[in-house]
């Protein structure tokens, strides 16, 4: 598909949405001590929301059909993962959550598939999650609520990519997400109101929770979408098998936060998991569908 440098440009792509996604993350951390975790998800799927509504442009008719139950349903596993999401990286460095999260994915690319690289991928998977719970980092261990949430937010990953698929078979482009992802805003909003109340109209607030949506949506989003316009899926997934250790950097770089040995072990057979569970999943002249380990 394409020339070698069209590739290139397509890894290089998806590569920097990666960059822009978990530093969008790291920077978001930095208001948790004036707003809380939840609040700045509410931030984030505001953004996220009007970005996708204005650029998908849904109509409002799904919502009063039958349709409406799947889209709630949908909704509420958006705002669950990046809640999840969101309290684990307030408990656990960014690296070591990203690469927890990873398992839901993990688990959906090898779910129906008995092959030897399946096996070998939960192979890698399991002690890598074993390590990322049990090994010590520079500061300590990490809490067990951490490494519970990041899972959490992994299952929800699971049920996110399966949803999307589902959504996007009947609705044309982005408009089942967008719908979705204005289903999700609702309850993170009435939660970020109840806990962080007048702190949110504050403009240092508004302005680095504009920047995490600009960064963790709207940016990568574009990026992704020229990626995909160069890359076979299977190549978009191996790529995107890096996101742990992306995170970890970004972590490292933005936040400071330092892995011990071990810990980047664990993130090392995560990311390895990852990479053999996409690995020769589709033909080798497949089309590429949407994002296949897509995060909102």
């Amino acid at each position: 598909m394409g020339s070698r440098s069209s590739v290139l440009t397509g890894v290089a792509a998806t590569v920097l949405a990666m960059i822009s996604v978990q530093s969008g993350a790291a920077i978001a951390i930095s208001l948790f001590a004036a707003v809380g975790p939840l609040a700045v998800v509410a931030l984030r799927l505001a953004s996220a929301s009007g970005f996708l509504v204005a650029t998908a442009r849904p109509g409002t008719a799904p919502l009063r059909t039958a349709a409406a139950g799947p889209l709630i349903g949908f909704g509420l596993v958006i705002a669950g993962m990046n809640g999840c999401f969101y309290l684990a990286i307030e408990r656990v460095p960014l690296g070591v959550a990203v690469a927890l999260e990873m398992v839901g994915p993990i688990l959906v690319a090898i779910a129906g598939f008995r092959r030897p690289r399946d096996l070998a991928a939960v192979a890698l998977a399991v002690p890598g999650v074993v390590v990322l719970a049990l090994a010590h980092g520079v500061n300590g261990p990490v809490t067990t609520a951490g490494i519970l949430l990041a899972l959490g937010a992994g299952a929800c990953w699971a049920g996110y990519i399966t949803l999307s698929a589902h959504h996007a078979r009947r609705l044309p482009g982005a408009q089942g997400l967008a719908l979705a992802m204005v289903v999700a805003t609702v309850p993170a909003a009435a939660v970020a109101i109840a806990t962080a109340g007048t702190d949110l109209l504050s403009l240092h607030v508004l302005a680095v929770g504009a920047a995490v949506g600009l960064l963790s949506t709207a940016l990568p989003g574009t990026l992704d979408a020229a990626a995909l316009r160069r890359l076979r899926s299977a190549t978009y997934a191996l790529v995107l098998s890096l996101a742990p250790a992306v995170a970890a950097l970004s972590g490292l770089a933005i936040r400071g936060q330092r892995l011990s040995a071990a810990q980047w072990v664990g993130i090392a057979l995560v990311m390895v998991a990852s990479a053999a569970a996409v690995a020769g999943a589709e033909p080798p002249d497949a089309e590429p569908p949407s994002r296949p380990f897509d995060e909102p």
